[in-house]
């Protein structure tokens, strides 16, 4: 069942280069675990200090884990899979007092179901089907063969009570054929496999993919939508590039922006970085000696779990002092974990980040060298002169720290140091501040009428591209720096956010403004510096008909390129709500499991929600204990929201009279105002899901007139 080490050549289809087969990865020799505690003061960081909040999608293609390698790795992954029925012994005696799930997969060949079964270890929860089957050099089988032998794997799953994922595919080169077609084409294969296996157990569908384009990555996603089941991508990393040109910046890079895609993609359930260690492809391992992360594992264990939270840009970083000017403040924020900030060599050293206007911080990230702090503060500032501590650390092991659930707010963000672990002084790698999106303050998506530019680089990559709700489309400037892109609303707007997802040529300088009349503009925000990807202005306070992205400099030789931009506000000429009212309780359809039942929607918490049975036909009512008005509806989705639904009211909790029908929602946060209904109760009722999951929403928000007896205007 082990992987040859080969990969396969490179196949162009549509424009997306990709490559599969890679190898299981070989163990390699391994250094005592002990050797860790070894290294210097000074030396980088060491596996056993990384304590970053887990991702639940996050997992590792590795074959090779010793105890101390899945431990290192354990601190920021929650699964992984070794192209085997069974863990690597290494592993075995510790994965679940790590609580780190094996994943066992049916390589290949033509295992029985008494084989397979005792094989597959008692608590598994998946079983993976076979490992690219379109390759020759792989699993080796056509749609027909894969079908004729799922059975086997169904009976595995029926007696262990197992979720079963389809045959993982990839793109290949010397490849399977049937009935006279050659299955170069991961998609054209699972077609064929599932019209032979009709009626069969898959739950999900397992991928792979080489390509480092994370906007190809996004368009291979899309492909495999068709088939309304979650995805799992089980290989990836940047792997199809000339070798020569595969540096460890451009795996960073690379896997930076595919976890954040991955990460907040809901058809992605899991994803699975290859590998440990391995030869094949440049600058992938995660893993040095035995229980070490290599620095690109480091990062991969520290990456944020979800854009839930988002990250925030500051301009400047001021420090009380620098080791020499080749480790000053600027380091620790240059989004380069080969670089740091050291300070002077005693305990009174600060230094603090600052964002040029007033923030809300939910969560700070601290990438410690080793010469870390053992006790510090977190401080906010409007001024830089008056600091209030939002958090108090002591003990600290150093490492990655992630510090969540804070509540500050201010311009400037201050590590506050107060006592030193070694010699030397304090010295970061990477210092980051995040907010959260749950504890935003909530507003409506608007959405642009039309959009103009003053140019695009083809037909295909017009203005239009940019407001279509599409992340796989995209508008593309000419190729020089005085461009821009003008969204009109068809009426003025109140402006309170602006989401810009960049492609790879981005703008580097630009400027956010507003206009009236699309002749005099208002710059809202001048960004410097910037380093593409999603960037996420919110606390915005603009007005205006149009907003324009007004290029100033670029990134690249290319020109200025964005997948979407997406804005939130509210119609500058609103009606005034009338005041909030309460529902008594809510029921539903049905739920996720019996934490996510309807009261979540009602608790005025954004950190909770309702989720419903995985199906079309759901609803939720919410019983406000007499007759009300309502005058203003604001409905919150989790990224799992209704394509299509029905806001709806009743006196008697079955006749419904519709107030609102919505289609082609885009979800996030959907606020109807000036509507004029009244019933004592009130339905979201689900038509047609935008993803394979339920309905899913945090809060529901209501305004009007109370009745009479029961909820009372706030």
């Amino acid at each position: 069942m082990r992987r040859l080490p080969a990969l396969c050549a490179s196949v162009l289809l549509l424009a997306l280069a990709a490559c599969g087969g890679s190898s299981e990865d070989a163990a390699t020799a391994k250094t005592p675990v002990a050797a860790m505690a070894a290294n210097s003061a000074r030396s980088s960081f060491s596996a056993a200090a990384v304590a970053p909040q887990k991702s639940t999608k996050r997992g590792v293609a590795y074959g090779g884990n010793s105890a101390a390698d899945l431990t290192a790795l354990s601190q920021g992954i929650s699964w992984w899979y070794n192209w085997s029925p069974a863990p690597e012994s290494g592993a075995a005696g510790v994965y679940k007092t790590l609580g780190v799930e094996f994943v066992p997969m049916a390589w290949g060949g033509t295992p029985t179901a008494d084989q397979l079964n005792s094989q597959v270890p008692d608590g598994a929860k998946n079983l993976l089907g076979f490992n690219e089957p379109n390759f020759k050099s792989q699993a080796n089988k056509t749609p027909r063969q894969a079908a004729a032998l799922w059975p086997v794997l169904q009976e595995v799953a029926r007696r262990k009570g197992l979720q079963l994922g389809a045959p993982a595919v990839n793109y290949c080169g010397d490849c399977v054929s049937e009935d006279g077609v050659t299955f170069t084409d991961p998609v054209a294969y699972m077609d064929a496999f599932l019209a032979a296996c009709q009626g069969c157990q898959v739950d999900y569908i397992p991928v792979h993919w080489y390509a480092c384009d994370v906007s190809a990555l996004r368009n291979y996603i899309d492909r495999f939508r068709k088939y309304n089941k979650p995805l799992w991508v089980t290989e990836f990393a940047c792997g199809d590039n000339p070798h020569n040109t595969i540096t460890l910046d451009v795996q960073k890079n690379y896997m930076t922006a595919a976890v954040n895609y991955l990460e907040n993609e809901p058809i992605v359930a899991r994803y699975s970085w290859f590998s440990g260690r391995n030869s094949a492809i440049p600058n992938i391992n995660l893993l040095g000696g035995d229980g070490q992360l290599t620095e690109l594992g480091q990062l991969y264990v520290s990456l944020p779990a979800s854009l839930n939270d988002v990250q925030l840009t500051p301009v400047a970083a001021v420090a009380s002092a620098s080791e020499n000017g080749d480790l000053g403040p600027a380091k620790a924020i240059d989004n380069n974990q080969g670089t740091r900030w050291s300070s002077a060599f005693n305990d009174q050293q600060w230094i603090y980040l600052d964002f040029g206007a007033t923030v809300d911080i939910s969560h700070v990230r601290i990438s410690w060298e080793n010469a870390h702090a053992t006790d510090y503060q977190l401080q906010t500032s409007p001024d830089a002169v008056v600091w209030t501590t939002i958090k108090t650390v002591t003990g600290s092991a150093g490492g990655v720290e992630d510090l969540t659930g804070l509540s500050g707010s201010g311009r400037y963000l201050r590590m506050n140091g107060l006592k030193r672990s070694t010699p030397y002084g304090y010295s970061i790698f990477e210092i980051s501040a995040f907010r959260s999106l749950a504890s935003s303050t909530p507003s409506s998506t608007l959405h642009a009428i039309s959009a103009t530019a003053s140019s695009s680089e083809n037909d295909a990559t017009g203005p239009a591209n940019a407001i279509d709700s599409n992340m796989g489309s995209r508008w593309s400037s000419a190729f020089n720096d005085a461009q821009w892109l003008t969204l009109d609303f068809g009426n003025a707007v109140n402006l309170s956010r602006v989401r810009l997802n960049w492609e790879a040529a981005h703008a580097s300088e630009y400027q956010i403004q507003v206009s009236n009349d699309n002749t005099n503009w208002t710059t809202v925000k001048s960004v410097t510096g910037s380093a593409g990807g999603v960037e996420d202005f919110q606390n915005l306070a603009a007005t205006g008909r149009y907003l324009r992205i007004n290029g100033s400099k670029r990134a690249t030789q290319y020109g200025y390129s964005i997948f979407e931009v997406e804005t939130w506000g509210s119609a500058a000429s609103a009606a005034p709500s009338t005041g909030v009212i309460s529902a008594v309780s809510a029921s539903a359809s049905g739920m996720e499991n019996a934490t996510l039942g309807p009261e979540k929607a009602i608790d005025k918490n954004m950190g909770s929600r309702w989720s419903s049975a995985f199906y079309d036909a759901q609803w939720i009512t919410l019983d406000f204990g007499g007759k009300a008005g309502f005058s203003r509806i604001r409905l919150n989705w989790e990224n799992a929201h209704a394509a299509e639904y029905q806001i709806q009211v009743s006196d008697d909790n079955v006749n419904w009279t519709t107030v609102k029908a919505v289609t082609g929602s885009n979800g996030g946060v959907e606020d109807f105002q000036n509507l004029a209904a009244s019933g004592r109760y009130l339905r979201i009722n689900g038509s047609k899901r935008a993803t394979p999951y339920g309905y899913s929403i945090f809060e529901i928000e209501t305004w009007g007139t109370a009745p009479a007896a029961g909820s009372t205007i706030k």
